[in-house]
């Protein structure tokens, strides 16, 4: 199977992709075969999706914690963003869910988990994505992947997609598996998997900074 493990809808509040384009592509397979839903500090987009691709679906979330950001999966309710890390991390594992921590080392993002901070949790995570195709810079990817190999984390990787044409720009190729209900499946196939990806259009970060500061808006 092949998973992007990071993808925004229009439940984020910077997402364009809307649910139909997510059933279109994974009744199609042509593209990836799973996807991660991570909308910002919300999952209704992704149990609306569950529901109709249950093997295809990961309920996930991009927490903001309040001192960095974190991805919960395989999650059954939403986390509250800004209970600091330790608690987010509770949250997660109270859930029976997964954590991983997004394009750490990109250091344009203004609310990623920087190295020093990592060390001090990482026992509490599970996962590092070592490949964001909206990393600009590819040296965050090279350093996010020798920080999992140093601490013997798993490596993901994921689109980061928050318009259509962006998912399946990133993903981990996972053979053996038939869908993705149950973590512990899917993370041992990661261990054997292969990563791919490439890097985005810039035109596309533009695009997302707009719509953050209000200069357009959402198509209706």
């Amino acid at each position: 199977m092949r998973i992007d493990f990071h993808v925004h809808t229009e439940y984020s509040s910077d997402g364009y992709i809307k649910i139909k384009d997510i059933e279109e592509i994974l009744a199609e397979k042509r593209i990836v075969d799973a996807i991660a839903i991570t909308d910002h500090d919300e999952i209704d987009g992704a149990l609306a999706l569950k529901k109709i691709f249950k093997d295809n679906i990961i309920v996930g979330e991009e927490i903001d914690s309040g001192e960095g950001e974190i991805t919960g999966y395989w999650l059954k309710e939403r986390i509250k963003p800004g209970q600091g890390i330790a608690r987010t991390l509770e949250c997660i594992k109270g859930q029976e869910g997964i954590a991983c921590i997004p394009h750490p080392f990109d250091k344009l993002r203004s609310k990623r988990i920087n190295s020093a901070v990592l060390d001090r949790f990482v026992k509490g995570i599970n996962m590092i994505e070592v490949f964001n195709s909206r990393n600009i810079f590819e040296k965050a990817n090279t350093n996010a992947r020798q920080f999992a190999e140093k601490n013997s984390l798993l490596g993901i990787a994921g689109s980061d997609a928050h318009y259509k044409t962006e998912i399946g720009n990133a993903y981990v190729d996972c053979a053996g598996l038939e869908n993705v209900d149950r973590p512990e499946k899917v993370c041992d196939a990661i261990k054997n998997g292969k990563i791919k990806g490439k890097r985005c259009n810039i035109l596309y970060h533009v695009k997302t900074k707009l719509l953050k500061i209000g200069i357009t808006t959402k198509p209706r």
